[in-house]
């Protein structure tokens, strides 16, 4: 059974979106039929009707839509199929996703890229990508480690494990993660990492290996310094003297068992 269209996925990128806009303008149609939220917050950007949304630049074009927002939105009178795509008497079961997979597959951008534009076009030059238009931003009080290894377990856990660079390659992921957390890693270990992601992707039977390669290789890229920054503070706080002022007590202890 074949898992891809070959020719699709070689296509060019220009070619590809021309193939899904029609399916991007057929959500934005339903979303105008069932959802009352959405149809307001489109009209409001000036559209006013699922028809005045025309190619992919309309598209880009569309108004985001926050988290708060929608909190803020609510009122004890108000059904909650305001909400959602389908009316609330034919939902089965809500999942909160921002993609497809139920967890971010994304390519990390940082601070410098605050200038580029919210297009596919302009996304795609950046190395990131636009994908289903969710943003999920990570302020500096986050360690970077952290966010790899939240996205590193998750498609661990979500392996079917058929495929040898999807299983090994996200346990062995992790099982890194985890050496830089301990202290235990070494500059080198994270170009061993990015050599390995890159070998992933595009060797798995889906691309559920290629989700967590992606953003774990774009973390190793744009954010190494932070990352051998950990290395150093996990080692001196995972070291026999402790956290750098605790060397003298270390010392002073030594020489009371030699005496």
């Amino acid at each position: 059974m074949a898992m891809v269209d070959p020719e699709i996925e070689a296509a060019p990128w220009e070619d590809q979106a021309r193939s899904d806009a029609p399916l991007y303008l057929k959500q934005i149609e339903y979303l105008f039929a069932r959802s009352r939220f959405y149809r307001d917050k489109l009209e409001r950007a000036g559209f006013a009707t699922h028809g005045a949304v025309g190619g992919l630049e309309a598209i880009a074009a569309l108004p985001l839509t926050e988290k708060d927002e929608l909190r803020r939105s609510r009122s004890a009178d108000e059904p909650i199929g305001a909400h959602l795509t389908a009316a609330s008497d034919e939902t089965v079961r809500i999942y909160s996703t921002s993609g497809t997979t139920g967890t971010p597959s994304y390519i990390p951008l940082t601070a410098a890229d605050l200038d580029v534009p919210y297009d596919f076009n302009s996304l795609a030059g950046a190395g990131s990508m636009l994908g289903s238009g969710a943003i999920i931003v990570v302020d500096d009080s986050t360690p970077i480690l952290d966010v790899a290894m939240k996205v590193a377990k998750f498609y661990r856990h979500e392996s079917c494990g058929k495929c040898t660079p999807c299983r090994e390659g996200t346990n062995w992921t992790v099982k890194m993660l985890e050496r830089i957390d301990a202290g235990e890693a070494t500059p080198m270990d994270l170009e061993i990492m990015a050599s390995v992601q890159e070998h992933i992707i595009g060797n798995c039977l889906c691309v559920l290996g290629d989700a967590m390669a992606m953003p774990i290789g774009s973390m190793i890229a744009k954010f190494k310094d932070e990352f051998e920054a950990h290395m150093e503070t996990a080692r001196l706080r995972n070291s026999p003297t402790g956290p750098a002022g605790s060397a003298e007590a270390a010392l002073a202890a030594q020489g009371a068992f030699d005496a």
